[in-house]
């Protein structure tokens, strides 16, 4: 296992934090009061988010306070809905996820919650109503994970605090980390930094919009399904022995494109490079993401843009592909040129901040269920 030094990267982080501290529209969150009524309800929507400057391993597992800062942009590939009811009297919280009970998804929610409860100790229980609607049968590597994350946490801030705290992102986007760290800096819309550092105190460990002109981002997803969960890369990735020198370089490459507002050519270049690297240091510990689909999007990237140039790869931890251009003709004759499945992507408008009717009957019937479920 890697041996980490949390005290050089301390200072390395300082020096990242300086600059991110001056960025425009930069601001910490406020501490928002507790409004606790029986049977409030709370609403969110989220969508995904793509990264380019990644991140992998946690220096605080329980709070999920990452070793660096991380940078994306939202994707309309998905779209999480949650609502959140809060009930005075004790019992047990649940969650129901596409109008079921899924381990994996409860599992999570006590752990967040848990957690939620050390830093807000709020009396009673919840319970979720959340849903995902996907553009793709099934696939890994879109961050499904930061849209319910996201989502979740608009509708739980909603819920039980005053009713100023839903609309301070910053403050929503730590209880979001509290479900996943890429959660964060889906909280925002177009591109964000989530600002984590080793020894960050989980109250100001935080996303910040960034200001990006995306209006030349043109995108599309090659779906691929995966087999290693992202909780598991987590824990893999900082067993390697590149894990300190892959953070450090990372600390030290921040510092000094976020000094300059970068442009939106900047920060696709890094997620090129970065995103070999991350598959760099799973693989250094026996574990290869990519699969034959990944590997044929790759060989077919190289190969156009050694004759034309002007397409960027952009992979998390799942085998699906993304592929960015800042010329909507370029996209198209790769499409055509690499004869595979893939959709169209684009950064959405903002997600809606009330439900629908049909949404309201939804959460309705599912927190009906989750009684009857007792």
């Amino acid at each position: 296992m890697t041996e980490i030094d949390t005290g050089n990267l301390k200072e390395l982080s300082a020096k990242v934090h300086g600059t991110i501290s001056e960025m425009n529209g930069y601001r910490l969150p406020v501490k928002h009061d507790l409004f606790l009524e029986d049977s409030r309800t709370g609403f969110g929507a989220c969508y995904p988010i793509k990264a380019v400057e990644k991140f992998l391993g946690y220096y605080d597992p329980e709070f999920n306070i990452a070793y660096n800062p991380s940078i994306s942009f939202s994707t309309d590939f998905s779209i999480s809905t949650a609502f959140c009811r809060y009930l005075s009297k004790p019992g047990k919280d649940s969650i129901s996820f596409n109008g079921a009970m899924d381990p994996k998804y409860s599992a999570r929610s006590e752990k967040a919650l848990r957690n939620f409860r050390k830093l807000f100790p709020v009396p009673g229980h919840f319970q979720f109503a959340v849903r995902l609607k996907r553009r793709y049968a099934e696939a890994k590597g879109f961050s499904e994970s930061s849209a319910v994350a996201g989502a979740v946490a608009k509708a739980l801030v909603s819920c039980v605090f005053e009713a100023n705290a839903a609309k301070d992102l910053e403050f929503v986007s730590t209880v979001a980390r509290l479900v996943s760290g890429s959660g964060t800096r889906a909280v925002f819309n177009g591109f964000s930094i989530w600002e984590s550092f080793a020894g960050m105190h989980p109250e100001e460990s935080c996303a910040h919009p960034l200001r990006v002109d995306s209006s030349k981002l043109n995108f599309l997803a090659f779906p691929q399904r995966g087999s290693i969960a992202t909780s598991s890369a987590h824990g893999i990735a900082v067993k390697s022995p590149f894990y300190y020198s892959w953070i450090k370089e990372k600390l030290a490459t921040e510092s000094k494109y976020l000094q300059h507002n970068p442009t939106l050519e900047v920060l696709l270049a890094r997620g090129v490079e970065d995103s070999y690297r991350l598959h760099s240091i799973l693989l250094s510990q026996g574990d290869n993401v990519w699969s034959e689909g990944t590997v044929s999007i790759i060989r077919k990237v190289k190969e156009f843009n050694a004759r034309n140039g002007g397409l960027y790869s952009l992979m998390d931890t799942g085998p699906s592909v993304v592929v960015a251009s800042m010329d909507r003709n370029v996209l198209g004759e790769f499409r055509q040129f690499a004869e595979m499945r893939s959709i169209q992507g684009s950064i959405p408008n903002a997600p809606p901040d009330s439900p629908t009717r049909k949404q309201l009957s939804f959460a309705e019937e599912e927190f009906d269920n989750l009684e009857t479920r007792k």
